[in-house]
């Protein structure tokens, strides 16, 4: 019962305000004023809202495709220390993943390669490592970098 008597107190409040409109003819001058002003003030907000939503996907974009290529070369260099885990053939081409490179969406990608002495000194247990950093500045947005240090004697 109650809910029947809600929902015909509700009706009744609706009908009131539509009769109320129907009788109006027309908007005064004062009220298209004023919606006149609240359209100046809140359409350059959403305007400006819609060009740095462009603008920040943009840069959001160039971010992932920088962590994509530093990963990207990261795994190469991992991949590369896992088939060729000698000791020998390890320590004498990793230096050849150092430099930087151009890619195709104008990034550039850098590798270093530090050789780290003594990495381990644990009394008969002398391990030495490399550092690998590689490193991408896109060409719009901030720059990324991964690091990763390789024990050489495993």
């Amino acid at each position: 019962m109650r809910f029947k008597f809600e929902i015909k107190i509700r009706s009744t409040i609706v009908s009131f305000f539509l009769k109320k409109i129907k009788s109006q003819r027309g908007a005064t001058l004062l009220e298209l004023i004023i919606s006149f002003i609240i359209l100046g003030i809140a359409l350059p907000a959403v305007i400006l809202m819609i060009g740095h939503m462009g603008i920040d996907h943009g840069v959001n974009e160039s971010i992932y495709h920088a962590v994509c290529y530093a990963n990207e070369k990261m795994e190469e260099i991992v991949a590369f220390k896992k088939m060729n885990n000698d000791s020998a053939i390890w320590t004498n081409t990793i230096t050849d993943f150092a430099g930087t490179e151009i890619l195709a969406d104008g990034s550039q990608r850098t590798v270093t390669v530090v050789n780290i002495n003594n990495w381990i000194n644990e009394g008969p247990v002398v391990r030495d490592a490399y550092q690998v950093d590689v490193s991408v500045v896109p060409p719009v947005g901030p720059s990324y970098s991964v690091s990763v240090i390789f024990a050489v004697n495993e």
